[in-house]
């Protein structure tokens, strides 16, 4: 029967045994507005674009929404690729296969997707596809989606992808990869974890950072006047991370919550 909430079964793969992290969450609940919202993160953002990455795309939700709804359904346990056009089949799987990766990745790590960025083009070799920093360390997942009965190409791909030399030092990288199902085929939709060992390594948080402070930036508009806003934003734009600042005072209410004291107001849900 058709849903709007799906839980996808977590499939711990031989090379991510063993590791506490993946085995947080055996389930992958999701309805489809969250779909969307994890998936248009797939989307490139032109470079003339100012705000944060995460905000400029999340005002696209509705147009990718518009055009992709009618090729995806829901079941309890499965998620459709409807579609029966090759490219658009492939377009799908590859959408739900972000969505389903970034969000089990949120679930794992207990972080929000705007700490998420795309991995910028290396030099050479092969990369993942999205990375954050959390309590100091990177972690770094590639996504993938597909109709297929097998996925061992996809897991070759993203194993030598992680084995890429010219690659920076992270402290964790990962895969998931998402099997969808075409109407009438027995089964269930799953996630496949690949994992290789996690190191302990001290991370560049600059990147995360920018990333978020672009974020608060659309926040900030609200209440802040243009003085107090282009002093934020211009060494933003600059790159001179250290010279951002907050005029406190502009806030109409602080709280403290284990024992950090966060600036604006708190809702509870209850």
């Amino acid at each position: 029967m058709s849903t709007s909430v799906t839980n996808i079964e977590v499939i711990i793969d031989e090379t991510a045994a063993g590791v506490a992290i993946f085995e947080r969450f055996s389930h992958i609940e999701i309805n489809k507005g969250e779909l969307f919202k994890y998936a248009v993160m797939h989307l490139e953002v032109p470079p003339h674009i100012k705000e944060s990455d995460f905000d400029y795309l999340q005002g696209k939700v509705p147009a990718m929404e518009a055009i992709q709804l009618e090729f995806i359904e829901f079941t309890g346990d499965t998620i459709y690729n409807l579609s029966k056009d090759d490219r658009n089949i492939t377009s799908i799987s590859e959408l739900v296969g972000v969505a389903l990766g970034l969000k089990y990745s949120t679930l794992i790590l207990n972080t929000n997707p705007n700490k998420f960025k795309k991995i910028g083009k290396p030099v050479k070799g092969k990369y993942l596809d999205y990375s954050t920093v959390l309590n100091s360390k990177e972690y770094e997942v590639e996504t993938k989606g597909t109709i297929k009965k097998h996925h061992s190409a996809m897991k070759n791909d993203i194993i030598n992808k992680k084995t890429n030399t010219s690659l920076k030092a992270v402290h964790l990288r990962y895969g998931v990869i998402s099997k969808l199902k075409r109407i009438g085929e027995p089964g269930k939709s799953k996630c496949i974890i690949l994992d290789d060992p996690p190191q302990d390594i001290i991370a560049n948080e600059d990147e995360i950072f920018k990333t978020q402070l672009w974020a608060y930036a659309s926040f900030l508009s609200y209440i802040l006047d243009s003085k107090y806003y282009n002093r934020y934003v211009k060494p933003l734009a600059k790159n001179r991370l250290r010279s951002v600042r907050i005029n406190n005072k502009k806030f109409f209410t602080k709280y403290s919550f284990n024992g950090n004291l966060y600036y604006g107001e708190c809702l509870i849900i209850g």
